[in-house]
């Protein structure tokens, strides 16, 4: 009897647990994409980046007063190591007009450019419609591959002129992002100040400036981060760009590494090519997740 009265007891206890379960509300998985918000930050070493502050950068002080980046080519990367290439809606534009590219057929943008001008505190870039899951790194350029940087920027300008690929015409402190003189983007812009007197340690006085772009000028990176982007929600990713590694081993008080543009012609500016090479090396060094 008590046997009994115990196997009774079990199927009351197992039938109330099964009904409390069956009860429970199951969270539905939201696979709806969200959004990335890739944060961008500009240092120097270890400090913050700041057009007011002087630093010491390869043993003479310095004064940045303008950092501006394009990136391009943005992939995510999965833990099975199937990627997912962030894109744009389609923009359809003429090439640039340089011998007889004006009369070929519109070139057709997909790829979701970023471009962070960090003189300006603009450090932070949204991209939604990321599909939601896990992932384990992120891969870019730092540059403007073909066909985009055979593209005419005015003509983006008037078509779609909140795109990162649309001229800039202001100046100040907001430099231009494209050669219109010689048609293409301008990958990386770095512009400043520096001391070079003997001691390097005065007030910077001396102008630098190196402007990056053409083919075969870009940097590809790779960054192994794990994050999660959840349906309907913003995900940060915080990454680091440091111009001090950027400008690593220039000799400031030499004249001919205080400024590149690589565009100009070799013959007159031999030296232009050759350092800007060296930046764009360094530049794949410069970028670190936070």
């Amino acid at each position: 009897m008590k046997n009994f009265s115990r196997l009774i007891l079990t199927f009351a206890v197992c039938g109330i647990a099964l009904f409390v379960s069956s009860c429970q509300t199951v969270t539905p998985v939201d696979n709806s994409p969200g959004t990335l918000a890739l944060n961008f930050s500009p240092m120097v070493g270890t400090r913050a980046f700041d057009t007011t502050s002087t630093f010491a950068i390869n043993g003479r002080n310095v004064r940045l007063l303008q950092g501006q980046i394009y990136l391009t080519n943005i992939t995510l990367v999965k833990a099975d190591g199937s990627t997912v290439k962030l894109t744009d809606s389609a923009l359809s534009v003429r090439a640039a007009a340089t011998g007889d590219t004006a009369a070929a057929a519109p070139i057709s943008i997909t790829d979701r450019v970023l471009y962070f001008v960090h003189q300006r505190g603009e450090n932070s870039r949204s991209v939604a419609n990321v599909p939601a899951g896990q992932y384990t790194g992120i891969r870019f350029t730092v540059g403007v591959e073909n066909p985009s940087n055979q593209i005419d920027a005015s003509e983006v300008l008037r078509l779609r002129p909140q795109h990162p690929l649309a001229l800039i015409p202001g100046a100040g402190n907001l430099g231009r992002n494209w050669w219109s003189w010689n048609s293409g983007y301008i990958f990386a812009r770095i512009e400043g100040l520096c001391d070079t007197s003997a001691a390097g340690t005065g007030t910077p006085n001396t102008r630098f400036f190196y402007h990056i772009g053409a083919t075969g000028f870009t940097a590809p990176i790779s960054i192994t981060r794990n994050f999660e982007v959840k349906g309907n929600q913003t995900t940060t990713l915080p990454l680091m760009f440091d111009y001090a590694k950027v400008m690593a081993g220039l000799n400031l008080q030499n004249a001919q590494e205080r400024s590149t543009m690589i565009i100009r012609p070799a013959a007159s500016f031999p030296n232009d090519r050759p350092l800007g090479q060296r930046i764009v090396t360094n530049i794949g060094t410069a970028v670190s997740a936070q």
